[in-house]
C-alpha cells in the first residue's frame, strides 16, 4: 500500500471506519514507514486537542454580541450628532456678540435717556448668550432650521426697530384713541397691534426657513415661537421699559401671542411649500 493511500485513510482509522482488510493493510504499512507514523501521531494529537476543547458559555457570547451592538449604535449616534468642539462654541458666542452689538446699535435711538451703560451691557450680554445659543442649534439635524428661522425673524424685528419702533406704534395707537389712555378700546388696539408686530417677522422667516417633518407642525411651531420670543425679548425691553405699564402690558401680551401665531402660520405655509417626506 502506498503512503498517499495510507494517509488518506488515517482519519477513517482513527474513528474505526475501516474494514478489516483495509485496517490490516494500513497498520502493516504504519509499522514499516516512519513518515506515515509521524503523520499518524499528528492526527491523534489534533484529535486529542479537539476532545479537550469546550465551547464558551452561550450567555458570554450573547453579552459580547450585545456589547458590540451597543458600541456600534453609540458610534452611529455620535456621527449623527457630532461633538461640539470648543472652537465652534467660541465661534458661536463671538458671532452672538457681533449680532448683539449690531442690535444695540440699531436700537440705540429708541433707548431711554436714563439707561445706564451697565443696564445696556447686561442686556447685550443676555442677547449674546441667546444669539450664541441659537447659533449652536444651527448644527443640530433636527432643530437647525427652526433656529435659523428664529434668528431670521429676530433679525427682521430688530431691523424694523429704527424704522417702525415699538414706542412709535404704541404712541400712534394712543393718539388714535386720544382720550382713552386707560380705556378697554386702547388696550384692545395695543394688543392687536402688538400681535401684528410680533407675528409678521416670524411668519416670514418660518415660511422661508422651516421644513415640514412627519412628526407634525404644531411642536415645531411652539419651539419656533418660544425661541423667537426669547430672541426679541431684549428688543422689547430696550424699547418699551420706560413706557407706562398700562401701555406695555397689552402690547407685550400681543407680541407673545403674535410670536406663536406667526410661527404656527409660517410653519403651516412651509409644510405646504415643502411637504414632509415619509
Amino acid at each position: 500500500m502506498r503512503c498517499a493511500d495510507v494517509r488518506d485513510r488515517l482519519i477513517d482509522l482513527l474513528y474505526l471506519e475501516l474494514g478489516d482488510e483495509d485496517r490490516a493493510g494500513v497498520c502493516a504499512h504504519l509499522e514499516g514507514c516512519p513518515d506515515c507514523q509521524a503523520a499518524w501521531r499528528e492526527v491523534r494529537a489534533v484529535a486529542a486537542a479537539l476532545d479537550r476543547w469546550t465551547a464558551p458559555p452561550a450567555h458570554g457570547i450573547a453579552e459580547r454580541v450585545l456589547a458590540t451592538l451597543a458600541i456600534r449604535e453609540a458610534e452611529a449616534a455620535r456621527s449623527e450628532r457630532p461633538a461640539m468642539a470648543l472652537r465652534h462654541l467660541v465661534g458661536f458666542l463671538l458671532a452672538g456678540a457681533g449680532a448683539a452689538i449690531l442690535s444695540l446699535l440699531l436700537l440705540g435711538g429708541s433707548q431711554h435717556e436714563a439707561d445706564t451703560p451697565l443696564k445696556v451691557g447686561i442686556v447685550g450680554a443676555i442677547w449674546t448668550v441667546l444669539y450664541g445659543g441659537a447659533g449652536v442649534f444651527l448644527r443640530h439635524r433636527r432643530y437647525g432650521r427652526l433656529a435659523l428661522a428664529a434668528l431670521i425673524g429676530a433679525g427682521l424685528s430688530v431691523l424694523l426697530g429704527p424704522v417702525v419702533s415699538m414706542p412709535a406704534v404704541i404712541e400712534a395707537c394712543r393718539r388714535w384713541l386720544e382720550a382713552g389712555q386707560a380705556s378697554v378700546a386702547l388696550n384692545v388696539v395695543l394688543f392687536l397691534a402688538g400681535t401684528l408686530y410680533g407675528s409678521a417677522p416670524v411668519f416670514v422667516s418660518g415660511a422661508i426657513a422651516t421644513r415640514a417633518r412627519p412628526t407634525g407642525s404644531l411642536p415645531d411651531a411652539a419651539r419656533l415661537g418660544g425661541a423667537y420670543g426669547l430672541l426679541v425679548a431684549p428688543s422689547v425691553y430696550l424699547q418699551c421699559h420706560a413706557l407706562a405699564l398700562a401701555l406695555i402690558a397689552p402690547w407685550v401680551a400681543g407680541v407673545l401671542l403674535g410670536a406663536f401665531a406667526g410661527s404656527a402660520l409660517g410653519v403651516s405655509v412651509a409644510s405646504r411649500l415643502h411637504p414632509a417626506s415619509a
